[in-house]
C-alpha cells in the first residue's frame, strides 16, 4: 500500500468514527430528553408561527423543559439595542403579527391572555437579567 492510499484509508476510518460518535451523541441526546427528539431550536430555525394551531403546538412542545431552556437561549441571541426593540425582535420571531393580534398581555378586548402562556415564560426567562435591572414589571411595560 502506497503513503497516499494509507492516507486516504486513514481519513474514511476517521470519518466513519465521526460519523458514529455523532449516531452515539444523538442517541444519548433522546435518551437524556426522554426521547424527544424535538428538542433542539436554533435561531436560522425559527420560523414564524402562521396560526394559532401552531402557536398551540408550540405550547405543547414547550412543556419540555430542555426544549424551553434552548428556546430561551434562541431568543437571548435575537439581540435588540435595547430591552423593547429585543422584546419586539422576539415577538416577530416567534409568531407572524396576525397571530400576536389575537393575544393581549392580560386577556382583554376577547383576546387570549398572552401571559399565561408558556411563550410568556420563555420571553420572561429569556429577557429576566439582574445585572441590568430587567424586572418582571419592566418587561411586563415592553410585551
Amino acid at each position: 500500500m502506497t503513503n497516499k492510499q494509507f492516507q486516504y484509508v486513514m481519513l474514511m476510518k476517521m470519518e466513519q468514527l465521526e460519523d458514529n460518535q455523532i449516531q452515539i451523541t444523538n442517541s444519548l441526546e433522546s435518551l437524556v430528553d426522554g426521547g424527544n427528539s424535538d428538542a433542539s431550536v436554533v435561531v436560522e430555525d425559527m420560523q414564524p408561527m402562521l396560526s394559532i394551531e401552531e402557536f398551540d403546538i408550540e405550547e405543547i412542545k414547550l412543556q419540555n423543559k430542555t426544549y424551553r431552556d434552548k428556546k430561551k437561549i434562541a431568543i437571548k441571541t435575537l439581540g435588540g439595542k435595547d430591552l423593547r426593540a429585543s422584546v419586539r425582535l422576539a415577538l416577530d420571531a416567534l409568531m407572524a403579527r396576525n397571530v400576536q393580534n389575537l393575544f393581549s398581555k392580560d386577556g382583554i378586548s376577547g383576546k387570549k391572555a398572552f401571559s399565561k402562556t408558556m411563550h410568556y415564560r420563555c420571553l420572561l426567562g429569556a429577557f429576566l437579567d439582574p445585572t441590568k435591572k430587567f424586572t418582571k414589571d419592566i418587561i411586563d411595560f415592553n410585551v
